[in-house]
């Protein structure tokens, strides 16, 4: 359809290609294409008919190993040259520092073959050493507990050049509960982030430039700037106490009491684009959107699909999801798998254990095709052995159950996180 050449589709200040791409998904929306193949230098834009001519081969221009985004197709639909699928496999590195995490990914996981690591938040959060602390950002600066922004990039870049993508984990539904000084306050910022950043009563100073905020960018009731409607135990419902999770009922309220961004607002739905574009351009293709639940599909969507991800997912519990949710945002995390991996193989009798071949999918509401599966929490839920959890406090049992989760043929789009409770290393 049409072919786009020049330096703006080289490589970026990071040595990576992400921002380029970038450009180009932005030119296909332009001339109204569905599918582009990328590769440095070239944007190769096709407008195919279906997603069965896209895998057909016959679209191809030529270009040497080029990256192929459509919106014809899934993550991980086959491989038009290969004519196959890859199940990918995830690691989770929760609380790694970024030193230690790039190690990882050049001695043991592109070595070995895994597909991506996931992180823990990357903004910088409030003080405290915490798991929790690093899902209460403090502003969208990009130095946190685990390192510096220089840190993290050279970490991105590092992953990538062994074969690993870098899943990041995104925050941007809420910003931190205030410090002691700061509760109750209408003015002021008393509290310090972890980078030296102000910040109080739903306010933010702000690290970048673009990252303060006011009262006013986060939802409020009708009479108070300072206060708002809250999602916690333990009902877990807002309002009327609807649990309806297609009419968004709890997405204007604050979870935990944890301010809640406004993102209908256009100064707030600016903040969050600029924060991904950001983490694309060093290099990040993938990501877990935290509460996705309680975020809008619409007003999600708008700031995520800027980017054409490799792969995104929603941090997902018991509820019935939108189809919508799926098509805007991505797939859902199902953690119903992980119970019933652990009843056949931890939990029950020797009698049982042939059921463990009939497993198809976890949560009857979420079809497998739209699922990621992990195989534990990565925080303090199983602080001690249980054989009804998936914990490495299980010890052989825990080896056992990850075994079969990479080896069950669930089906090619079925992916498989695998959680390394490596503690916070320094």
């Amino acid at each position: 359809m049409q072919i786009l050449q020049g330096a703006m589709y080289g490589l970026n200040q990071y040595g990576q290609e992400t921002s380029a791409q970038r450009l180009c998904l932005k030119k296909l929306r332009e001339v109204g294409a569905n599918t582009f193949q990328f590769a440095p230098g070239t944007c190769d834009l096709w407008n195919c008919s279906s997603a069965e001519a896209l895998k057909s081969g016959e679209w191809s221009s030529g270009l040497s190993s080029p990256a192929v985004f459509s919106e014809l197709c899934d993550y991980q639909d086959p491989n038009p040259s290969a004519g196959r699928r890859h199940s990918p496999v995830f690691v989770k590195l929760w609380e790694w520092n970024y030193a230690d995490i790039s190690k990882e990914c050049q001695d043991f996981l592109g070595p070995n073959g895994f597909d991506a690591v996931q992180v823990s938040p990357v903004t910088e959060h409030k003080l405290g050493p915490q798991w929790w602390t690093k899902y209460q950002p403090v502003s969208f600066s990009l130095s946190s507990r685990s390192g510096s922004t220089e840190d993290f990039a050279a970490m991105v870049a590092t992953c990538r050049a062994s074969g690993v993508e870098v899943i990041v984990d995104l925050i941007i539904n809420h910003i931190a509960t205030p410090c002691k000084e700061g509760r109750g306050t209408t003015e002021g910022m008393p509290c310090v982030g972890w980078n030296g950043s102000l910040y109080g009563n739903r306010r933010l100073a702000g690290a970048r430039g673009w990252d303060s905020a006011s009262p006013e960018l986060f939802n409020h009731l009708e009479d108070s700037l300072m206060e708002n409607c809250v999602v916690g135990p333990p009902s877990w419902t807002c309002k009327a106490g609807s649990i309806d999770v297609t009419d968004c009922s709890c997405c204007s309220c604050d979870f935990l009491k944890l301010p809640d961004w406004n993102t209908a607002l256009p100064a707030v739905h600016d903040m969050h684009m600029r924060h991904v574009q950001e983490l694309h351009d060093i290099g990040v293709t993938m990501l877990r959107v935290d509460l996705s639940l309680f975020e809008s599909i619409a007003e999600l969507s708008n700031v995520l699909n800027t980017v054409p991800w490799h792969f995104v997912y929603q941090e997902w519990w018991w509820e019935a999801p939108d189809p919508m949710r799926h098509r805007y945002i991505g797939h859902f995390r199902d953690i119903t798998y992980r119970y019933l991996i652990t009843h056949y193989l931890g939990n029950s009798t020797l009698a049982k254990l042939p059921e463990a071949l009939t497993l198809s999918r976890g949560h009857d509401e979420i079809r497998p095709e739209t699922s990621i599966y992990p195989i534990a929490f990565h925080d303090g839920r199983t602080w001690k052995a249980n054989p009804a959890n998936a914990t490495y406090k299980n010890g052989l049992e825990f080896h056992q159950q990850q075994k079969f989760m990479l080896a069950w043929p669930m089906g090619a789009s079925v992916l498989h996180l695998v959680s390394c409770h490596g503690g916070f290393k320094t």
